[in-house]
């Protein structure tokens, strides 16, 4: 079987083997029948690109997960946001607030926000940035965090958006992070943090050691 399905009008292929998927995709969540809608969505909305892609100045990739593909169907979000519920009640996690990032990810944040939410019930106030904060004058409020991918700068800026109007951050959910990174780093450990995807494409390259910049019909895409 192929692995991937051909986009000659856009120079790169899309990932569809479930078998592949499996391998370099490891979802955290422990109940199986979650992890399985997850593979099938991976390769169903062709969201893991294959081509030759350029994330820094210094990194090429072969392999590139657009994430928006993701978003483009209420039943795709609602399989991902009802998995982060559950979750979250495992674990305990009491919140009133949701706070994400604008974009694709705003649409899966505001599936959670609104579960079980009720006329007398502001458990879950939806809040999120774009080009201006909008969140100044909520106070005091459990705040959870909904991220699509770990970035350092995106979770520093977050906690000081959230903290500096006396809020307080009592959980943060990232769903894909790449196997380099970590990001109980940039998280105090007395919050609970939720990994729902571990990424680990191969063929990751120095751009000086990038063993497709040789191959001049593999044009080089900027994604970042």
């Amino acid at each position: 079987m192929e692995a991937n399905e051909v986009s000659k009008q856009w120079n790169y292929g899309f990932v569809t083997d479930l078998e592949w998927i499996r391998q370099y995709c490891h979802c955290t969540a422990d109940f199986l029948d979650f992890q399985e809608k997850l593979y099938e969505l991976l390769a169903n909305t062709k969201c893991i690109l294959d081509g030759h892609f350029e994330f820094t100045p210094d990194i090429h990739s072969r392999y590139f997960l657009r994430f928006s593909k993701i978003t483009h169907y209420l039943v795709h979000i609602q399989v991902i946001s009802n998995a982060v519920d559950r979750i979250i009640r495992a674990k305990g996690i009491q919140y009133n607030a949701v706070f994400s990032n604008a974009g694709p990810i705003s649409s899966i944040a505001y599936d959670i926000a609104k579960k079980d939410k009720d006329e007398e019930d502001e458990k879950s106030l939806f809040l999120t940035t774009g080009n201006d904060i909008i969140f100044s004058g909520e106070r005091e409020k459990k705040v959870l965090i909904i991220l699509e991918e770990l970035s350092e700068v995106s979770i520093r800026e977050t906690f000081e958006i959230i903290e500096k109007e006396e809020n307080t951050v009592v959980g943060v959910v990232i769903l894909f992070q790449k196997k380099s990174e970590d990001a109980s780093v940039f998280i105090p450990p007395e919050i609970p943090l939720i990994v729902m995807c571990n990424i680990d494409f191969p063929d990751v390259w120095e751009k000086s050691k990038c063993e497709l910049c040789p191959d001049e019909a593999i044009p080089v895409n900027l994604m970042n």
